[in-house]
């Protein structure tokens, strides 16, 4: 089979994807070990049958549901590549307007102390590490395994820089930490009855622990704004990314524990990042 007709005949088996042609192009690349650029120039190239072999594995596991992130083991993320496994929420699009928001508040600050919490793979922390420079820098999850592949992307974008580890419920394990000058979460934000309308590709292999929260999708949001003032130094900020219909609920939250709130939105101009300010 030549590249052209894998491509092809991958992507009409993908009938979960919003993007099988993508998709296709992504697990050919993985399985030959080259780069996009790469199969178009070679279109009628040869798979060869180990290569072939290997595709037609990941293109039933595709086929499946499976998502290519946890095929490939692979995400990018605001311009770095995460490992990521089915023991992490995989990393979306909108939440780099976190990390915007983030990188310009911080601008200029002396070594911040900064915080993600229920960091999963911990995209959001070590990316604003790697693009704000020097800073301490600690990731906190409920889930051990989240705090593994943690580890793993800290040891893999940050080489030579320091991160701590806390795993427990919220700020359970960092009531004894020093404040931070920033606090920055993507917290399961899913309303239980939401949970059923997901696709199959997250609702049968992403972790519910990372998605559902509750009635109204607000228990853990809820908890962390109300938390937070207590773990946030004088000028610091938490911002937190939130679900498109839960605007009004999440800036209620943070103008009762902050007396302020701003809001950024995302790409598709849905209200998607609440910052709160200790004064």
């Amino acid at each position: 089979m030549i590249i052209s007709q894998a491509l092809t005949s991958a992507a009409k088996l993908f009938i979960h994807s919003e993007s099988p042609s993508l998709d296709a192009r992504v697990l050919l690349g993985y399985a030959l070990g080259v780069d996009a650029s790469y199969l178009y120039a070679h279109a009628d190239a040869s798979l060869g049958e180990q290569s072939e072999a290997l595709f037609e594995i990941l293109v039933q596991r595709r086929a499946k549901g499976e998502p290519v992130a946890y095929i490939t083991n692979r995400r990018e993320f605001y311009g770095s590549s995460f490992f990521v496994d089915s023991r992490v929420l995989i990393p979306r699009p909108e939440t780099e307007v976190l990390v915007d928001q983030a990188l310009a508040l911080l601008k200029g600050a002396e070594n911040p102390r900064i915080l993600d919490i229920c960091c999963g793979s911990g995209c959001i922390g070590i990316s604003v590490a790697i693009n704000l420079g020097k800073c301490d820098l600690a990731l906190s999850d409920i889930s051990s395994e989240a705090i593994q592949v943690a580890k793993i992307n800290a040891l893999r974008a940050m080489p030579g820089k320091r991160a701590e580890f806390y795993v427990g419920d919220l700020f359970g394990p960092l009531q004894q930490e020093p404040p931070f000058d920033a606090i920055l979460s993507n917290p399961p934000y899913i309303a239980d009855s939401e949970m059923s309308g997901l696709s199959c590709s997250i609702r049968a292999y992403e972790p519910a622990l990372a998605l559902q929260a509750g009635p109204g999708g607000l228990d853990l949001i809820d908890k962390i704004i109300t938390q937070a003032p207590d773990y946030i130094k004088s000028g610091g900020f938490l911002a937190i990314e939130a679900g498109h219909s839960q605007s009004e609920a999440v800036a209620s939250l943070m103008a009762i524990a902050f007396g302020n709130c701003t809001v950024a939105k995302d790409l598709a101009g849905i209200d998607r990042v609440f910052i709160g300010f200790m004064r």
